[in-house]
């Protein structure tokens, strides 16, 4: 019964959302198919500032200079404008970014100076949607590299020996992080932003970083889903 009533809150909420944007829709301010697709992520878009360019065909924001997306998404407000990922310094790093999902993360260190990012994103429709946002950016190709899931299963190890260094590693791929906790090459970055989805996974995380030598702190969420950021031998405030 739980389940059946949480659908039909999701549904009535679709349909409310709908009709609220509906007479945009009719004035051209939003866009179709992402009025039927997805009308709940539309409306929060709106109500925090985003709008449809017209001219670009892209989601932008009203009051900060940001990059254009093709498409909106919850994901481009918690990134951009409550800066989830903000705790660390970018300018100049190479950025490893497992999980970068339609590219968000990929423009967001960019746009905040990372010299380089290698994009992680095993979803194909994903990758699609991440290389159309890069290229209505007009992002310099030699800035970053999209690794997809043709490459198969990659470790940290794999990832220093195709590129050298690497700075900063942001993770966020709901569960994959376990891995992260028994990769062997895990002390050869730096610094480290991720997102966690179970307490269990955090705290075999922590343990791990503890033991290569990393101060950990929590960035935002509960012990079940949240950010943590990691770095070696620093202390975090």
């Amino acid at each position: 019964m739980r389940i059946l009533a949480y659908i039909i809150k999701r549904l009535a909420w679709r349909f409310r959302s709908m009709i609220w944007l509906f007479p945009m829709v009719i004035r051209g301010e939003v866009p179709l198919n992402e009025w039927f697709s997805d009308p709940i992520s539309i409306k929060h878009g709106i109500e925090h500032g985003w709008y449809y360019d017209r001219e670009r065909k892209c989601w932008r924001h009203a009051k900060v200079d940001i990059p254009c997306f093709v498409r909106y998404r919850m994901i481009l407000h918690e990134t951009f404008i409550d800066n989830q990922y903000g705790m660390a310094d970018y300018k100049g790093k190479v950025v490893l970014d497992v999980g970068a999902y339609v590219g968000d993360t990929l423009l967001y260190f960019l746009h905040n100076g990372a010299r380089y990012v290698i994009a992680v994103e095993p979803v194909g429709k994903y990758v699609s949607e991440l290389a159309r946002n890069a290229m209505l950016n007009r992002i310099d190709s030699r800035k970053f590299t999209i690794v997809g899931a043709h490459y198969g299963k990659l470790s940290i190890c794999d990832f220093l020996n195709a590129f050298g260094g690497i700075d900063v590693a942001k993770f966020d791929c709901e569960g994959c992080e376990l891995g992260l906790a028994k990769d062997p090459c895990i002390g050869k970055i730096p610094e480290y932003v991720i997102e966690y989805h179970s307490n269990d996974i955090l705290m075999e995380l922590l343990t791990r970083f503890n033991n290569e030598g990393f101060k950990c702190s929590a960035v935002s969420g509960d012990a079940n889903v949240g950010i943590i950021m990691c770095r070696h031998g620093i202390a975090l405030k």
